[in-house]
This record gives C-alpha cells, structure tokens and sequence, in this order.
C-alpha cells in the first residue's frame, strides 16, 4: 500500500508514464511509386517515402534541438579543458537516439516498399537493388526486377498511360 502522503506523486508519474508512452505514433508519411519498362524489355521502378512531422512535433524536435546544440557560452570554454566531460556526455546521447530514430525509418521504409510490391505485383520474383539513398527525411530505392516484363506488364503500362 502507497503511504497516502506519496499518493498524489505516484499518480503523477503514473499520469507522465502513459502520456510519453501514447504519444510515440508512426510518422506521417507520403510514398511515390515509379514504374518504367525499358526497350530491352527489363522492368525497372523508384519508390520514394517522404517522413513529415505535424506542427508539434516539429515544434517539440526544435525547442529540443536548439537546447542541446547551443554552445558553452561560459567563460574559458574554449580554453583548456573547460567543461569538456560535460560536452561529451550531451553529444552522445542525441546520437544514440538519433541512430534508433533512423533505424525505425529505415524498418518503417523497408514496410512500405513490401507492401508496395504485394500491392502492385510489379516484381513477381524480386528485384536488384540499383540505388538507395537518405536525404534528411526523403528514402529513395531505384530497382530493377529479376524477371523481363511480359506482355500482361506491357498492356497494363498501355492501360494506365491512356
């Protein structure tokens, strides 16, 4: 039992324990799907996943920001030592978190494309890999699938260019 006089403590951490937890959602995101047969018949394609944040997040991820990237101002602090442990424990825990970040966006990247693929069966046996790239909140894959394009793939492509 909660002595009574810890009560009203208890119930706060308990309140801030389920807000952070019902707060973390999937980001927002926009995909872009490309498809191109080539003359030799290959089928390549491009799948782009845009990650954006809703104006409190963004708010919330710069007020964290700009606290942790803003310089020593103290004196002497590019002297010497200075505070120096200090400024390595702060930079290392953005990049930890950081690195987890992205791995989600990359896990969550690697979803989207799957059931890209399901959805579109553009790539009935897999594909090649040709390029991948990060830049900030934009993944972009360029593939080439394993098999050559038939002529169901040539009349669909006919279809949806009309």
């Amino acid at each position: 039992m909660i002595n009574s006089k810890y009560l009203p403590a208890a119930i706060l951490m308990f309140l801030f324990t389920i807000s952070s937890c019902s707060s973390r959602s999937e980001p927002k995101t926009e995909s872009f799907f490309r498809t191109e047969i080539r003359d030799d018949y290959s089928k390549e394609f491009t799948f782009s996943l845009v990650f954006s944040r809703s104006k409190d997040e963004a708010s919330k991820g710069m007020t964290k920001t700009s606290t942790t990237q803003r310089p020593n101002k103290d004196k002497g602090s590019g002297k010497g030592r200075g505070n120096r442990s200090q400024d390595v424990s702060t930079a290392a825990n953005p990049n930890t978190k950081k690195s987890r970040n992205t791995e989600k966006l990359q896990t969550i990247f690697q979803q989207h494309l799957a059931i890209k693929m399901q959805e579109t069966k553009y790539c009935r046996t897999g594909y090649l890999t040709l390029e991948k790239s990060v830049v900030g909140a934009i993944y972009f894959l360029r593939g080439e699938c394993n098999e050559s394009a038939t002529e169901e793939d040539m009349n669909q492509l006919n279809n949806a260019l009309k």
